[in-house]
């Protein structure tokens, strides 16, 4: 079932997601042809060119906010909201519910760093072709140079871990958000402000935690007394490995909240 829920939950999303990626590439795809073809020196082009930049930054900052605002309203309307008379009639178990919104909810977040990611790589081949091909001959140069120095095997495992921190990241992200919506929606009236507050509240309470826990240890300490380069990739891996327990944890504790509101407190 949990599987249908996803699949479900991507068709519904989908819609709204591709055309923006779309729209995403195709502005990075014009102001590079733009900037690549008009050469000149005048007013018009200033002004062209001052619009089509504060439009494509306008882009990258609504992207994310579209991304967030729209997986966090529909997980708030399918659950909390008027919908959620017909969606908790469903034979499927809460729990569900919360994993197939929030794997489909990390997904468009991570694909929209990596379509803007794309974009302005993009972008930047159009306008100057001749400096991306220097960069990639670099690292072609390079890189033979990194694998000998720390090894194939470290590289791979230091690149895996930097990807589970960031979708761990992702994955503390919503489910703060649905643990504060879960604690906000048993306040009678403005609940949508009431989830906001306790989102900031359970921010405040983790920046208290890492606060407290970076005064009693030293970040330090997990590089060891060497400077070389295989102890320093050592230090971030024992670096990783505790963050990825912190969030592990935290996110535990955050699915509980939210998995409780919905099983003992919902009040549609």
């Amino acid at each position: 079932m949990l599987r249908k829920l996803m699949k479900y939950e991507w068709l519904s999303t989908s819609r709204m997601m591709f055309p923006f990626y779309i729209l995403i590439l195709s502005v990075s795809i014009i102001n590079g042809a733009y900037f690549r073809i008009d050469q000149t020196d005048s007013v018009f082009h200033d002004i062209i060119t001052t619009i089509l930049q504060g439009v494509y930054t306008i882009i990258i900052v609504a992207s994310f906010l579209f991304v967030i605002y729209g997986t966090l309203h529909r997980f708030y309307q399918n659950i909390y909201g008027k919908e959620g008379y017909l969606y908790h009639t469903l034979p499927v178990k809460s729990w569900e519910n919360i994993v197939s919104k929030l794997c489909i909810s990390v997904v468009w977040l991570i694909g929209t760093v990596i379509v803007l990611g794309t974009g302005l790589s993009v972008l930047g081949l159009i306008v100057y072709p001749e400096e991306f091909i220097k960069m990639y001959r670099s690292i072609a140069l390079y890189w033979p140079i990194l694998v000998e120095t720390i090894s194939l095997k470290q590289v791979f495992f230091f690149s895996l871990e930097m990807i589970i921190c960031v979708i761990l990241g992702a994955i503390l992200f919503y489910l703060k958000a649905y643990g504060a919506m879960g604690v906000g929606q048993i306040v009678t009236n403005h609940r949508i402000l009431a989830s906001v507050l306790f989102y900031i509240i359970f921010q405040v309470i983790e920046n208290s935690i890492i606060f407290t826990t970076m005064s009693v240890t030293n970040l330090f300490d997990f590089f060891g007394d060497s400077t070389g380069v295989i102890e320093i990739i050592r230090g971030f891996h024992r670096l990783f490995f505790v963050y990825m327990l912190y969030v592990i944890v935290l996110s535990t504790i955050y699915f509980l909240i939210t998995k409780y509101s919905v099983d003992k407190k919902l009040n549609l």
